[in-house]
């Protein structure tokens, strides 16, 4: 291989990259006039505190796009969001793997919208924003209406902000969320639990 060669491929494997993300992103914008496949939600979510809100949308490609929240509805909102496009053997085996880790219910299309919308709005109250890709994964709801949704949903445990550290939270990360919760809700107004 030549020095030229050599010193191009990473830059090529870089630009490649980049255009596949590119592509994906354009799909998955692509995908909010495509029809509904499913919307899904852990069934355990207010009960752990932790779950996912998946809202998934079929291409003419036969592609699936799918919107994913990790959704901390005790206290951090989204915590991880993504869109991707993917075909449906991929989509099927991640909600498969998903559906092992936390069990999978179908809701309803608004619902889950209502469901990521709020929990980002009762973050927000705390001080805690959106994953960086919120923004993203959240255009495949489209013009699905939140408001038609009859459920209600309680943020919080017992009525309480309660935080509960999840393996990515290091001990750096834990002590700026209970300052943030001490300075927003007060020393007594939160619950703190260590699993």
């Amino acid at each position: 291989m030549s020095f030229l060669a050599h010193y191009c491929a990473p830059l090529r494997k870089k630009y490649q990259n980049l255009i596949r993300y590119a592509e994906t992103r354009a799909k998955y914008q692509a995908s909010v006039v495509c029809d509904l496949h499913e919307t899904l939600v852990s069934s355990n979510l207010f009960e752990k505190g932790i779950g996912y809100a998946i809202f998934s949308r079929k291409l003419i490609t036969g592609e699936i796009a799918a919107g994913v929240f990790r959704l901390d509805v005790f206290c951090l909102g989204v915590r991880t969001a993504y869109a991707n496009v993917m075909d449906e053997a991929t989509y099927q085996e991640r909600i498969r793997k998903t559906n092992e880790q936390a069990p999978l219910e179908t809701i309803h299309p608004a619902c889950c919208c209502k469901l990521v919308d709020q929990c980002v709005h009762f973050a927000l109250n705390l001080g805690f924003g959106p994953h960086k890709e919120y923004d993203l994964a959240r255009i495949i709801f489209g013009d699905v209406d939140p408001g038609v949704c009859p459920r209600r949903f309680t943020f919080g445990r017992n009525g309480r902000p309660t935080f509960i550290p999840r393996a990515e939270d290091d001990a750096d990360r834990c002590q700026k969320i209970l300052n943030l919760l001490k300075s927003i809700c007060g020393p007594d107004g939160f619950d703190y639990i260590r699993e």
